[in-house]
């Protein structure tokens, strides 16, 4: 027994080593853009993820290891977020009290003087503040693109029976570039979830970008709010084990420096409709 477990740390430090081999290698000597640790979690695992300027990145720990070059539009991304908190000096919130088993997130930008931490944006105990929350982002979905997972940049909030789940390409855009908004709705209870539009034309759900100079045209239903349509109140369900889906495409138009923010909002409860956020880093 004792054995096996010494032959599966050798494997795993020598993954772990390769992949580290493998960035140093293939940075050809570039500067360290990033330093992020995420340590925590039920199990106590810590992760580090190091990512170079050229966008070479290597990750290892909590039984996991990688080497890949990052896209490049993400590495922009993460330079206009780490310039943004240098100008701002931001930090993340304490936990809530009470939160256990939450990651807590560790990220040093040597070149650029950051030094920034926070918890699981779950566990926050006060409002997160936007650049916290698109580095969280971002550093998310360069994990899942460095593991070879799907990387998926997606939001979820549930009430009752009703889950709204909302996923966009990547979180980074580019001005005059386009990305695409998915969104769901399922029912998981046993009666059918009733709610309303403002006529039998507009979509299920309502998609917008705050921050302006954004564009949105749906695909899924395809609405034009230009075109004429019967002005009625459309009513309508989810049945028991049902979803809705739509779906539109984003067209930014602003200058690069800025975040905005994905909005979905569904019509249910009538009283205090559901809605999704999403952080959208514009780079240059």
């Amino acid at each position: 027994m004792l054995r096996a477990v010494v032959l599966a740390a050798i494997v795993v430090a020598a993954a772990f080593l390769i992949a580290y081999a493998f960035a140093i290698r293939e940075s050809g000597g570039e500067r360290v853009l990033l330093r992020y640790r995420r340590v925590g979690g039920i199990a106590g695992v810590s992760e580090e993820l190091v990512v170079y300027e050229d966008g070479r990145a290597v990750m290892g720990g909590g039984g996991l290891s990688a080497g890949a070059k990052l896209p490049d539009g993400l590495v922009a991304a993460l330079k206009t977020v780490f310039e943004r908190i240098g100008e701002t000096g931001v930090q993340g919130p304490p936990p809530t009290p009470g939160a256990a088993d939450y990651f807590t997130h560790l990220v040093e930008a040597p070149g650029l003087g950051v030094n920034v931490s926070w918890v699981d944006l779950w566990a926050s105990g006060n409002e997160v503040p936007d650049e916290i929350v698109a580095l969280d982002a971002l550093l998310s979905f360069a994990r899942a693109y460095l593991l070879g997972w799907e990387p998926q940049h997606a939001a979820r909030l549930a009430v009752g029976d009703l889950t709204v789940e909302v996923w966009i390409d990547r979180p980074w855009i580019s001005p005059g570039d386009q990305i695409t908004v998915r969104v769901e709705a399922r029912n998981s209870g046993q009666e059918a979830l009733a709610y309303e539009r403002p006529t039998p034309c507009h979509p299920d759900f309502r998609i917008e970008v705050e921050g302006g100079g954004a564009d949105v045209s749906y695909v899924q239903p395809a609405y034009d709010p230009r075109k004429p349509c019967i002005q009625v109140i459309s009513r309508r369900e989810i049945p028991p084990g049902g979803s809705v889906v739509n779906s539109a495409v984003v067209t930014v138009g602003e200058p690069p420096g800025r975040i905005l923010w994905v909005r979905v909002s569904f019509a249910y409860p009538p009283q205090e409709p559901l809605t999704v956020r999403l952080p959208l880093v514009v780079t240059g």
